[in-house]
């Protein structure tokens, strides 16, 4: 059944009323929230432009021919406007914030905003969440500055807006740019397509999926 309107507008905005909305700085450098310096009267206009962006980013979709919203619920569809939202205006935020804020899973915020990211303008891609879990997995292979890290990057930068690739399966991802970039440091091949997937908790599968869809995208791109 096809809601109004009147009635759309009112759910939306009874669950917007329910989400905390962090007073977060722009061009933040840490992760996590922090509180903003700022008159009451500025915090506030940042609450109502976050809120009424996320409005008119549903709306778009909505809207939109492509941007079917494939069952999800509307909490989840405004979740991921509202963590668009955020970074359209440039405020530092992570998914786990988005969690709080809004009361629904991140992996299904994350979901939800890279499949309307394909489909939809007005989403500003960010790859903050994608940066600090790449960063995390390469402490634990200790690669962080290195030679083969450095190659790791360049591989995963230039499929950094191939939003089919890396919208899931991040640990498998920067798995198959390690075993790719080793290639290239090492004369000898140092780590196995199943010691990386022990290490960085995904599979042997994953890797290789992501192998040829990092292949593909560069042959694509040449």
């Amino acid at each position: 059944m096809k809601l109004s309107k009147i009635k759309l507008e009112t759910l939306i905005q009874e669950t917007m009323d329910i989400w905390d909305i962090p007073y977060i700085e722009t061009a933040g450098t840490q992760k996590g929230v922090q509180k903003s310096v700022g008159t009451r009267r500025e915090l506030l206009r940042k609450e109502r432009l976050i809120r009424s962006t996320a409005r008119d980013l549903f709306f778009m979709i909505s809207n939109s021919n492509r941007a079917n919203r494939m069952g999800r619920s509307m909490e989840d569809t405004l979740a991921a406007c509202f963590y668009a939202a955020v970074n359209k205006h440039n405020i530092l935020i992570y998914l786990s914030d988005a969690e709080k804020s809004t009361q629904v899973d991140k992996g299904k915020i994350r979901d939800a905003y890279f499949y309307f990211a394909r489909r939809v303008g007005g989403f500003k891609l960010e790859h903050r969440d994608f940066e600090y879990t790449k960063n995390q997995l390469y402490k634990r292979l200790e690669l962080t500055n290195t030679a083969l890290s450095k190659r790791s990057d360049k591989i995963l930068d230039s499929i950094k807006n191939e939003i089919g690739i890396i919208n899931s399966g991040w640990n498998g991802l920067v798995g198959a740019a390690v075993y790719m970039a080793q290639k290239e440091v090492f004369p000898i091949k140092k780590y196995t397509r199943k010691i990386i997937s022990e290490l960085f908790g995904t599979t042997d599968q994953s890797i290789n999926n992501k192998i040829r869809a990092i292949e593909r995208a560069q042959k694509a791109a040449a």
